[in-house]
């Protein structure tokens, strides 16, 4: 999907529709034919990427045996795995990767809480 590999390339919030259709192979107006805007675009790409995980989720299930595994912690790690890196072969889409907005580290609170962070009532 032409969305995808402009997502795999750079953030989402600096990728246009024109970017979208130049990798799609088409043009910004024949892509408009498709989709309004970004948003629908992406709100599209995102319940496209729910479906799917969904159906492949259900499958794992239903072709995995809980009793062929030693524990319930066995089994769902064998589950998180399959959710977090697809089989080869897989052309899963990436939506719940890439489509959150970007932060920065310095957005990011990282370690011990401070003592002043506790006085100022953020702790």
């Amino acid at each position: 999907m032409a969305f995808q590999r402009c997502i795999e390339k750079k953030p989402i919030d600096t990728i246009s529709l024109r970017d979208i259709a130049a990798e799609a192979g088409m043009s910004h107006p024949k892509l408009l034919n498709y989709f309004e805007n970004k948003d629908e675009l992406i709100l599209t790409y995102v319940k496209y990427t729910k479906d799917y995980m969904t159906q492949h989720c259900m499958t794992w299930f239903i072709t995995h045996n809980r009793k062929d595994y030693d524990s319930n912690l066995a089994y769902l790690n064998d589950f998180m795995n399959y959710v977090a890196d697809a089989p080869e072969g897989e052309l899963r889409p990436s939506a719940g990767r890439r489509t959150a907005p970007q932060r920065h580290d310095s957005d990011l609170r990282t370690g011990p809480l401070q003592r002043g962070d506790r006085e100022n009532g953020d702790g």
